[in-house]
């Protein structure tokens, strides 16, 4: 599975648009996608939950360990909370690929 990390220390640098938007492009490319939201507003999930049935799936994964529980998931989409720093940081860029 390709891990893609989406993070920007500043609030409001589009992370959340752009993760929702590799997610429906992967879903629509028939790519079986997996979105992570890291951020306490949970945005990504939010639009997740209003996005159409009839549109191509996007799985959840509610912590980040659930990737493995996923089967079959081609690339996941992680959607980093803002002000992500130090340890933290450096833990998310070491786990994506």
């Amino acid at each position: 599975m390709k891990k893609i990390l989406i993070a920007n220390p500043k609030g409001g640098g589009g992370k959340t648009t752009l993760s929702t938007n590799l997610a429906g492009y992967f879903a629509n490319q028939g790519i079986k996608v997996c979105l992570l939201d890291l951020d306490k507003q949970q945005s990504s999930y939010g639009w997740l939950e209003r996005r159409p049935e009839q549109l191509p799936e996007i799985n959840s994964a509610k912590i980040h360990n659930a990737f493995s529980q996923k089967k079959n998931i081609e690339v996941a989409i992680i959607d980093s909370p803002a002000g992500i720093r130090g340890d933290k940081l450096s833990d998310a860029v070491k786990a994506a690929d």
